[in-house]
């Protein structure tokens, strides 16, 4: 608590008399929040006072909102069916009224969307950056390069866009699975935990900057009752990937539910996960630490809800992981898993012993394949379906008709109902 003789004296030490305040909110916060406050010229707030929702300027800002989320699903959509002639038709304009739009609130007096900070920057700043980020991704499909590139692009869109949920609820409820962006109590759940001080919940990062590697990523649903233990889903990237990304792919199904805890680790080395057999100790005793500092700190978890889950390589490194006897994992569910060492490495296993057999009997799998994938033959997905129903797995294998090398946003919220239910 700060006294108001306190607050009018550090507001002059810090040469900011022309700052307006709300006294009762200041008296409120710590001496060196209203210190950060005044020295920043009232733009700097602490995490436990953000804004609160300003009707007026969401309305302001809607039309930019509108393209912008619509082209980012888009850019995912072309991940999830691949390049086409129709979705590339929608891009071009999509792009053309984001320029627009920037341009219109540029000259628009008074909008308000530089005063508003989060999380070290303006509500301008984050806008702008994601609608820059979208719209590269987006000329860079038009150009023909790489799905990967946008993918990236795409996801330091979501990233910056996301701390402004509390305040915007279009972006509230594009940060939700499909089928959870009209339920009104998924919607009223979160419309509450927005008015709510910001606790230990949220998206934190450790050590896990991108370009950096051997970090980790969590996502706490903000929605969740603190009362019930959390579910935990470590979600491993594919080759050349980062948790950040993963992290960001997973949350919106997991941000629909509130009772599941996400995890996303970047592996050790630049290329992947440590595959090969004999390197498996490079990244495996991570993941188990991974696991015991986040219940240290966001504990107790549901001990017998414990998903690891994969892309590609990431879907092969869940095999290795899962199967293995110090596994803490309950549940295992690769996507579209590569045949280079996973494969062979569990018909190996498979022919160990009859105790490879008995964990194979105890812990779910859940398995996605596309028949459409250009890197990992689902002939050999088959295979390993039969091979392992007949080792005694509990498998569901998901075989999607029309995907090819992605991981599908649309069975993830399947996934997640599976987890729970099994």
């Amino acid at each position: 608590m700060v006294r108001r003789d306190e607050i009018i004296s550090l507001q002059a030490a810090c040469f900011a008399d022309d700052v307006p305040f709300d006294e009762e909110e200041l008296s409120q916060w710590t001496r060196e929040e209203v210190v950060a406050f005044f020295e920043s010229g009232g733009t700097e707030l602490p995490r436990t006072h953000l804004p609160t929702r300003d009707c007026s300027l969401e309305a302001s800002l809607q039309t930019l909102l509108t393209p912008l989320l619509r082209l980012s699903d888009l850019i995912s959509l072309v991940g999830r069916y691949g390049p086409s002639s129709q979705l590339g038709a929608q891009l071009q304009p999509l792009t053309e009224q984001i320029d627009a739009e920037l341009s219109r609130l540029h000259e628009l007096p008074n909008v308000g969307w530089d005063a508003i900070e989060l999380d070290g920057y303006s509500l301008k700043q984050r806008l702008c950056y994601a609608a820059e980020q979208v719209r590269l991704a987006a000329m860079s499909l038009l150009r023909g390069e790489t799905d990967h590139d946008a993918f990236v692009k795409s996801m330091l869109c979501h990233e910056a866009l996301y701390p402004s949920w509390r305040i915007l609820p279009a972006v509230s409820r594009h940060f939700l699975a499909s089928a959870a962006q009209d339920n009104p109590r998924v919607l009223e759940r979160l419309a509450a935990a927005s008015q709510r001080p910001p606790g230990d919940d949220g998206i934190f990062h450790f050590r896990n900057e991108w370009g950096e590697r051997g970090g980790y990523s969590v996502y706490v649903p903000e929605a969740r009752d603190a009362s019930q233990p959390l579910a935990l889903v470590m979600a491993l990237h594919g080759a050349t990937g980062h948790g950040r990304a993963m992290l960001l792919s997973w949350m919106k199904a997991c941000r629909a539910r509130a009772d599941v805890l996400l995890v996303a680790p970047t592996s050790r080395h630049e290329s992947t996960w440590s595959l090969v057999p004999e390197k498996m100790e490079d990244d495996f005793p991570r993941l188990l630490e991974i696991v015991g500092a986040v219940e240290r700190r966001w504990g107790p978890l549901a001990h017998r809800r414990f998903l690891l889950t994969g892309m590609s390589d990431g879907g092969t490194y869940t095999w290795l992981c899962g199967l293995r006897e110090r596994s803490v994992f309950t549940h295992l569910a690769p996507f579209c898993p590569g045949p280079a060492f996973g494969f062979p490495a569990i018909a190996a296993l498979l022919k160990i012993s009859e105790e490879t057999r008995t964990t194979l009997s105890q812990k779910p799998v859940y398995m996605v394949s596309g028949t459409h994938d250009h890197l990992f033959d689902i002939a050999t997905s088959r295979k390993v379906a039969t091979a392992l129903t007949r080792a005694g797995a509990q498998l569901t294998f998901c075989e999607k008709t029309d995907m090819g090398h992605t991981q599908p946003r649309e069975e993830l919220p399947v996934v997640l109902d599976w987890l729970l239910g099994t």
